[in-house]
């Protein structure tokens, strides 16, 4: 080594040293340095190589230009320059190092001495290039480089900002490798916080000038997306959804950052995130914003040609079923409609099948939802040919909502067992819908009655609940609003309303004074009201209802009619005639509108008209109604049943009013036929019908059995109501007489 080469390579690295030393001129002199360094190379190259057994100067030349166009990319790649020349100096270095160390190697293996002047080439190229590639080539995901950097950059902050924004980004790579979304925020923040300060922009808002250079830190922002969707989603997992909601709106609000620059992914990105929101908001039942979340993923769905029809068919289901909780039913058919389009115009995936059926699920439901229910039928025809595992339980479930709608309940039943079974093996058994095909159940051996497996079956959809929601949710007390009208209908009064009393609390607190919940809930604690003979109570109930009922004009379809009934059943019974022979006919004229005149609801509907007629002693008009309903309730209930048995009752007593006292007696035995089997032996319409029975012995002349009957009508009133009730002082009066 020459003596000059040696001073200049020892000012070299003394200069590049003093880089990590902050004084004026650093950068400087090191660059100077290497320049002298580079061109010595240049014009010494052929003496510094040359060779005495070889007169060639092509190889002494070509070490020279090597070395002096490696050395000269340096100075400016330690300022992380972006020149694409400074990229392509060093491959002559490159190609030419390549070509030596084969030569060397050709020579070993032919045992050929080798020059000494190779060798000190060999060297010199091999260092320089390892020194010029390293900084050349940018490795930034490299603790040791981003150091180096940040160590030679000791005067210039933009530099240290930019690396320090590379060491937040790699940090927060890591903890979100890790799920640790806390760290990952913080990490990412600081790394986007160091990029904003190497491109000199200041302030929380952002010039049309800042937005088209911000691409050049978009790893940053990614990441604060990333670690803002991986917080939400551990919060929404655990059932935060507010502040999940937050985190997820945080995130977005960073897919946004830099419009000019997105490219396609990040267009798939944007899309997915506003339907990510809206999932948000629907669990917090936030419906308006839900439809309009999933509305713009469809908007942002159209910027990018790349994203396959799978996401937009999965957009529009999701805004289907926003949009039928919203009770827009029409543009949730429409949404629904569109998705099936769209999947029968595409040539995707593995998946086609869960999204056809989720479409056809929607409309079964929407159906369903409005009565439409050869529609709903027709549509679960359809989806048959699509069903996956998941929607084979599904399937099954929505077929016996069908089946309980049609009042088909051993139907209905065998279907809600069937879906359980699939929800069993598919998913776990604290499912959902495990606990719906429960409540299926139950309402359809209400029907037949069988009451110990309906209350069997409630409960087994009550303890899923619970352990899914809580006792504080609305979800919950749908189901205790089921016990609450089954210890209704066994003759539990005060159980019964002791619950509704607390459902009514839990909606209104949940759902509003004005929830479309609320007036079934009212009608059956008016009915209760009626049976413990507060009628003042009774009437405030009705007149309630009935206020909320008409700010919801889409409840008055078919599916009302039992609660209309209901209602006019409690205008009856507090003396309000009119009010009540409205109500009822305005349950057969919806039931009428499907084409549902044979209707359960229709027969209720017309034995409480019977009742009014007898009320007002129109006798041949009462016969006429009753007679009608008992033959609607036989059609659908050819075995004993308690319906038929309150049907014969009020004909029995009819009978009485008329002075038919044989055939008072025979009906009135058929009643109790009908209604002992079915209900305990402590049912308070149980004493009524003794009591009856005891009025028509009485005329008769069988004194003995009266008493019998009469004590026994006592001892159910006492062991339902209290005390100072009607019936008890009144049963008490006749017995002493």
């Amino acid at each position: 080594m020459k003596k000059t080469e040696k001073i200049l390579i020892l000012i070299w690295i003394a200069f590049f040293l003093l880089m990590g030393v902050d004084y004026p001129g650093s950068y400087l002199f090191f660059a100077l340095s290497t320049f002298a360094l580079s061109f010595y190379y240049i014009i010494a190259s052929f003496k510094l190589f040359k060779s005495e057994n070889n007169s060639s100067i092509i190889i002494p030349i070509l070490a020279g230009l090597s070395l002096s166009t490696s050395l000269v990319t340096i100075p400016f790649n330690i300022l992380l320059r972006n020149w694409e020349w400074l990229k392509v100096l060093p491959l002559i270095n490159i190609i030419f190092t390549a070509c030596l160390v084969s030569w060397v190697i050709f020579k070993w293996i032919g045992k050929t001495q080798i020059q000494e002047n190779y060798r000190q080439i060999l060297l010199r190229t091999t260092v320089v290039l390892l020194i010029a590639s390293f900084f050349a080539f940018r490795p930034v995901e490299s603790k040791v480089y981003r150091k180096v950097v940040i160590y030679l950059n000791a005067r210039n902050q933009d530099m240290i900002n930019n690396m320090r924004m590379f060491d937040y980004w790699q940090q927060s790579e890591e903890q979100l490798g890790k799920g640790n979304c806390e760290k990952a925020i913080e990490y990412s923040l600081q790394s986007f916080q160091e990029g904003l300060k190497w491109l000199w922009i200041e302030g929380d808002s952002l010039t049309e000038k800042d937005i088209k250079q911000i691409w050049k830190i978009h790893g940053a922002y990614t990441n604060i997306y990333k670690a803002y969707v991986c917080k939400a989603d551990k919060l929404y997992d655990s059932k935060n959804y507010e502040e999940a909601l937050l985190y997820r709106i945080k995130a977005d609000s960073f897919l946004n950052i830099n419009p000019v620059a997105l490219n396609d992914s990040w267009k798939v990105e944007r899309a997915d995130s506003k339907n990510s929101i809206g999932i948000y908001y629907k669990a917090l039942g936030q419906t308006d914003s839900t439809i309009l979340f999933f509305a713009k993923a469809i908007v942002y769905h159209s910027d990018s040609i790349s994203i396959s029809n799978d996401r937009l068919a999965t957009y529009l289901t999701n805004l289907s079923e926003s949009l039928a909780d919203g009770r827009y039913w029409n543009e949730s058919n429409q949404a629904a409609k569109t998705s099936i389009d769209v999947l029968n115009t595409d040539s995707i995936t593995k998946e086609k099948n869960d999204l056809y059926s989720t479409a056809y699920f929607q409309l079964v439901y929407n159906a369903l939802a409005n009565s439409d229910l050869s529609q709903a039928n027709k549509y679960l025809s359809e989806v048959k040919q699509f069903l996956t595992p998941k929607g084979e339980c599904k399937y099954y479930l929505f077929h016996s909502l069908l089946s309980n709608r049609l009042d088909n309940p051993i139907e209905a039943i065998e279907n809600a067992r069937k879906a359980r079974v699939c929800y069993h093996q598919v998913f776990t058994e604290k499912h959902q819908n495990i606990a719906e095909s429960y409540m299926v159940s139950f309402e359809s051996w209400m029907k037949i009655p069988q009451y110990d497996s309906a209350i069997s079956n409630l409960r087994e959809g009550i303890r899923i609940t619970r352990m899914n929601h809580g006792i504080a949710t609305v979800r919950f007390q749908d189901y205790i609003k089921r016990e609450g009208f089954y210890d209704y209908s066994v003759g539990n009064y005060k159980q019964s309303l002791e619950k509704l009393l607390k459902v009514k609390k839990t909606y209104e607190r949940e759902l509003g004074q004005e929830s479309e919940k609320l007036p079934e809930v009212l009608a059956t604690i008016g009915r209760v009201k009626i049976e413990q003979e507060d009628f003042v109570e009774a009437k405030k109930v009705l007149t309630e209802a009935l206020r909320i009922l008409k700010t919801h004009p889409f409840l008055i379809d078919e599916r009302s009619s039992n609660l209309l009934n209901d209602l006019a059943y409690i205008s009856y019974a507090t003396n309000q005639s009119y009010v009540a022979d409205t109500l009822y006919n305005k349950s057969i004229k919806l039931n009428n509108e499907v084409k549902k005149d044979s209707s359960l609801s229709v027969a209720s509907a017309l034995n409480g008209l019977g009742l009014i007629a007898m009320k007002n002693s129109n006798f041949s008009r009462a016969d006429s109604l009753f007679k009608k309903s008992l033959q609607l309730y036989k059609f659908h209930y050819p075995e004993l049943h308690p319906d038929i048995g309150i049907v014969l009752m009020n004909q029995s007593e009819l009978s009485f009013m008329s002075m038919e006292f044989t055939e008072a007696l025979f009906l009135v035995n058929e009643a109790l036929e009908n209604f002992i089997p079915f209900h305990r032996a402590k049912h308070p319409t149980l004493g009524d019908m003794y009591l009856l029975k005891a009025y028509i012995l009485t005329e008769i002349g069988d004194v003995k059995e009266t008493q019998i009957l009469l004590t026994r009508a006592l001892e159910i009133y006492e062991s339902n109501f209290d005390p100072k009730h009607e019936k008890i002082i009144s049963t008490r009066k006749i017995i002493q007489l």
